[in-house]
Formats: C-alpha cells, sequence, structure tokens
C-alpha cells in the first residue's frame, strides 16, 4: 500500500527499497549475499508496514471514539488487535470502545463507490407467530420470545450493485430492471457466500442472515398487527411492492414507506432469506 507507506513511512521505505536494489545488483556475483539482503529487506519492509497499518489505525481509532461512534471504532480496535494485541494501550482504548453507545445507524464499504446501510435493532421481546385464518401452521402457535442481543439489520434488500460489488456477478432475473433493485435468483448457499465476504468487510463484528425470531421482531418494529402499520390491507400498497401492484416485476429498493424503524421493504418485492 504505497499511499500508506508514503504517509508513515516514506524515509524508512526508502532505505529498504536502497536495499533491495543493492541485493538485485548482487543476484549474479554474490548469489548467498544477495538472498541475505533480499530477506532482510522484506522482513523490514513488513514490519514497516505493520507500523503503518498501526499508526493508521490508532488515528482513525482515536477520530471514531472522539465521534462516539463505536461501529467504527471497532473495527479499528479488531485491526490492532492484529498488530498490537499485548500493547499496554490497547485495554484502555477497549474500555472507551464499549463504553460507547451503538450508532442508530451504521454504513459498510462494499467497494467501488457502493456501500451497505444499517438500522440498529434493539433488544426486546414481542409475540411472534399468528393464529389468524389465512397463514401457515409454521407460523402457529403464537409466542413470546426475546431477543437478547440487540443486531444491526441491512436498512433495504441486498441490492444487484451490491451483490455486484461483493461478488463480481449479478445473478439476478430482472437484472434488466436496475441496479438498485433486490437481487433475486440466489440460494442459501449463495447468500451464505455472500455473507462471508461481507464479513471480510467487518473486523470487529460479524455479519449473517438473520433468524426468523430476529427477522420477524425486525419486520413487526413494535407492532402486534397484521401488517408493520396495522390490520388494514387496503393500505399495503403504501408500504410494498406485491401482487396488486407490482406487475410482476422487482422494483427499486427503499421506494415504498418504511416501518417503525427505519427498514424498507420488509413486506413485499422479493423473497428473502
Amino acid at each position: 500500500n504505497a499511499a500508506l507507506m508514503e504517509r508513515h513511512a516514506a524515509v524508512e521505505f526508502q532505505q529498504v527499497k536502497a536495499q533491495a536494489e543493492s541485493a538485485a545488483g548482487l543476484t549474479d556475483k554474490q548469489p548467498e549475499q544477495a538472498a541475505q539482503q533480499f530477506d532482510a529487506a522484506t522482513a523490514k519492509l513488513k514490519d514497516l508496514f505493520a507500523q503503518a497499518r498501526t499508526k493508521e489505525n490508532l488515528a482513525r481509532l482515536d477520530s471514531a471514539l472522539g465521534q462516539g461512534n463505536k461501529f467504527q471504532a471497532l473495527r479499528n480496535l479488531a485491526e490492532l488487535d492484529l498488530l498490537i494485541p499485548s500493547d499496554p494501550r490497547m485495554s484502555g482504548l477497549r474500555e472507551k470502545a464499549a463504553a460507547l453507545s451503538w450508532p442508530k445507524e451504521g454504513s459498510v464499504d462494499l467497494g467501488g463507490g457502493v456501500a451497505m446501510d444499517l438500522v440498529f435493532i434493539r433488544s426486546g421481546s414481542f409475540t411472534m407467530g399468528s393464529e389468524a385464518n389465512d397463514v401457515s401452521n409454521s407460523e402457529k402457535p403464537v409466542h413470546q420470545v426475546s431477543i437478547i442481543k440487540p443486531f444491526y439489520m441491512g436498512k433495504y434488500e441486498v441490492t444487484q450493485e451490491q451483490w455486484q460489488a461483493l461478488m463480481g456477478s449479478n445473478p439476478s432475473a430482472y437484472k434488466n430492471k436496475g441496479a438498485k433493485n433486490p437481487v433475486d435468483g440466489v440460494s442459501w448457499d449463495d447468500c451464505q457466500q455472500f455473507v462471508a465476504k461481507l464479513n471480510e468487510k467487518l473486523p470487529g463484528l460479524k455479519a449473517s442472515l438473520p433468524t426468523e425470531a430476529q427477522w420477524e421482531y425486525a419486520c413487526r418494529a413494535g407492532s402486534t398487527t397484521k401488517f408493520c402499520y396495522g390490520d388494514d390491507g387496503s393500505g399495503l400498497g403504501e408500504y410494498a411492492w406485491y401482487m396488486a401492484n407490482s406487475d410482476n416485476t422487482s422494483h427499486p429498493v427503499g421506494a415504498k414507506k418504511p416501518n417503525a424503524w427505519g427498514l424498507y421493504d420488509m413486506h413485499g418485492n422479493v423473497l428473502e432469506w
């Protein structure tokens, strides 16, 4: 990472570069000495890079702590845990990060100018399932569920451009409808691969598909009614793309009203894992 080295170790890097160039000049005449110099230069370069990454993450962590951004602070701490796990400063930094409140929203950079917005879902209890005649028996019986740990959920369904940015492909049947449409045509196994790549972008945190309880809790958003907004089906078109208004195709995410916790398309658009 040349830019990182320029910021934190420019002089030392030039010295290592000179050492490597010197070794290159000895390759034919003194191969053993050249190999030793190459090894020394490589070791020094790795050390300089680790030092530069440490400085960069310490600076970003200090900024995150100053701004009260727990989401970013945990990511920087995870990097530092790999670089300087036994550093005496780490204990105090962990305590400061732990004392921060979780932000209501977060964002993950997926690369290529594409991001994934997240919404904080607080812990709590809710009544899960339904006894209505028009629902599957798998929704019965109604029972009380406690969500012990808070979590983040995607603000929108995963879009085609997000899938493309992370996976390098777009398997959607409706890809001609636009990059902001939700990705479709993906299996549960495909989604596990997506989650694995997403976790590479989230040091200090762990992404997963939501459990059924987490999903319903987030969808209800504190409501006890048939839909997140109430029981009247005539208002569904304000919150969802479904059979009556979708023209049998997917639509850009976030075009309808969100639920009370700021999540979009929890009703309608495409099926979700």
